[in-house]
């Protein structure tokens, strides 16, 4: 198998880009470098171009979101998916507890300098061959170390699914989504009005408190000191409950200050929490629009009318993207709607449906002979026969997201306090009784009768943590080591992390068996939206929607089969005008 090593010098970003200036070109062994440029005294790129044609094998640091597709942009049908491998991808796989996986950073770390480049890269210049040359050196480097470190164990198909998804999402961040800032700025526009009429409201509720003031050494009484009560302020939100009904928070944030987030205001009863929540829940959709560092129409491409978010496709310890600027995946519910597809063109979203449970029904297959399977295929809520409805009645709880909560709970490795936390709150939402005893002793309780509820839950759960504490990592879906920080998130890694792979496995089979074999060009056709933990949006010509909704959901059922996964997925899709209406 002929193996290169090679990385390419353009004269910008991926979206900007038109030109290659140089290809730098190693063996796998040895401490070659030959640098390919269309310059006096270089051989020119179209050799360069030939030796990475006919390789079996191409190495590259962040080449599946990078020097492919420049490569391809400039040169097209150069590189084939097949031949990359990324060895950013490749040391996220193997080392996801490090935080830094720059090809500087593994330098450092294997003891090879990377040498820094301070010219532009507008133009060719014998810096920039001096620097390109060094980086082969410390990708063969950083190769042959990571080669090293998958021996005895298979990642070849783990490899291969994340190289292949990473190209996807390469075209997915250059394609960017739409923001219609009209809407948007419409929206920032209400909401403040709306904040400031609470913020009216929460003053008028805790009134200004004076603070009097007397001078230290003539004892002279000073200009008193008005508190107005500031909404935004957890310290004041907080000392004004505690004041006002002796409020004993039990959640706190990392500095010690007691959380007045969302989630905590939603479980208080007083008659101010509502307007705090809201209050709430207005600031985080202002950040995320107008006000905060990374804010959307901070982000807005001037030039193509969109935003091109960044993924981190192994950003999370289970194999989860990671979203930033902005993180996408956070995007309020309430404020999808301004994301829409280009003018002309629909929008398709594509969910898998109740993943995470179909990956409990998998690995509870073998202890309960594919029952957890049945319940959820053909569970039916209305009957109160979906898993949700049995687990409800098994924990003795009155409502059935409360069962719904509880079982995530479990899943993400609750101890007994949180759990019999969901104890306390199904007993408040339902308007009932405070439960006699303390959360330790229900939680307690509770993990019992659910386990009696799912046969086998109790003794899959036991042997993951087992296995997890033994040998610091659980096997994922596709064969991959995935480590676990510590025992008790043992088997949420499990679950999430085979979600994530078959979600990842479902859009390559899209991209690259369903696309050409249907003749669908990305960007003449349909282009890439988002693609947040079990849901891919993509944007599309109006007569091809529900075929792409199809063979999109279609995926998800095959990636299942081909990972072996016991309990079929499915998928299902909507079409719209905009991503609240197709999620």
């Amino acid at each position: 198998m002929l193996t290169l090593i090679a990385d390419a010098e353009t004269n910008g970003f991926l979206r900007q880009m038109t030109c290659v200036h140089m290809l730098q070109i190693g063996t796998e062994d040895g401490d070659d470098v030959d640098v390919y440029a269309d310059q006096p005294g270089y051989p020119p790129i179209q050799e360069g171009l030939d030796r990475l044609s006919a390789a079996d094998r191409v190495v590259f640091h962040n080449g599946a979101k990078f020097d492919f597709h420049a490569i391809n942009k400039v040169y097209p049908g150069t590189l084939r998916p097949e031949q990359i491998w990324d060895t950013l991808l490749a040391a996220r796989l193997l080392f996801n507890e490090e935080k830094e996986h720059s090809l500087k950073a593994w330098g450092k770390r294997l003891g090879i300098e990377k040498l820094d480049y301070e010219g532009g890269f507008e133009t060719f210049n014998e810096d920039m061959v001096v620097y390109g040359a060094q980086d082969i050196r410390v990708g063969r480097a950083l190769y042959h170390y990571l080669l090293k470190k998958m021996e005895g164990w298979e990642w070849d198909q783990s490899l291969q699914i994340e190289n292949l998804f990473a190209i996807v999402i390469g075209l997915q961040e250059q394609n960017g989504f739409p923001l219609n800032v009209a809407k948007v700025a419409a929206k920032v526009g209400d909401l403040k009005q709306e904040q400031h009429d609470l913020t009216q409201q929460l003053q008028a509720a805790f009134p200004p408190i004076i603070h009097e003031r007397y001078s230290p050494k003539t004892g002279k009484r000073l200009k008193d000191k008005i508190e107005v009560f500031n909404p935004g302020s957890g310290q004041q939100v907080a000392r004004r409950l505690t004041e006002r009904y002796g409020w004993k928070p039990t959640k706190f944030t990392d500095s010690g200050i007691p959380a007045t987030d969302e989630q905590v205001m939603a479980g208080l009863k007083y008659p101010e929490a509502r307007l705090l929540l809201r209050y709430a829940r207005i600031a985080k959709m202002l950040g995320q629009m107008s006000d905060g560092k990374n804010a959307w129409l901070k982000l807005v491409d001037a030039e193509t009318g969109r935003i091109h978010g960044a993924v981190n496709t192994l950003g999370t310890g289970t194999g989860r993207c990671t979203h930033f600027k902005p993180n996408v995946a956070q995007a309020d519910k309430e404020l999808r709607e301004p994301w829409e597809p280009r003018k002309g063109w629909v929008q398709v979203g594509c969910d898998a449906e109740g993943l995470e449970f179909r990956m409990l029904a998998h690995y509870m297959a073998r202890l309960d002979g594919g029952r957890t399977t049945d319940t959820v295929l053909n569970g039916n809520k209305s009957k109160g026969t979906d898993i949700h409805s049995l687990n409800q009645r098994a924990g003795s709880l009155y409502l059935r997201d409360s069962a719904k909560t509880a079982i995530y709970a479990l899943i993400y490795g609750a101890a007994d306090p949180t759990l019999g936390k969901t104890v306390f709150d199904d007993a408040r939402a339902a308007g009932k009784p405070r439960p006699v005893g303390n959360q330790k002793l229900h939680g307690a309780r509770l993990r019992e009768a659910l386990g009696k509820g799912t046969p086998g839950l109790t003794k899959l759960i036991e042997q993951v943590v087992k296995t997890a504490k033994k040998q610091g990592y659980v096997k994922g879906i596709d064969g991959r080591k995935i480590k676990v920080r510590s025992s008790h998130s043992a088997f949420n890694f499990l679950l999430q992390g085979g979600g994530a792979i078959a979600m990842k496995v479902a859009l390559n089979i899209f991209h690259f068996e369903r696309v050409p074999a249907r003749g669908w060009v990305h960007a003449r056709d349909f282009a890439y939206l988002a693609n947040v933990h079990d849901e891919v949006q993509v944007e599309c010509v109006p007569e091809l929607a529900k075929a792409i909704g199809a063979e999109l959901a279609d995926c998800i059922r095959e990636a299942g089969e081909r990972l072996g996964i016991r309990c079929p997925l499915a998928g299902s899709f909507d079409i719209g005008a905009n991503w609240h209406e197709t999620h």
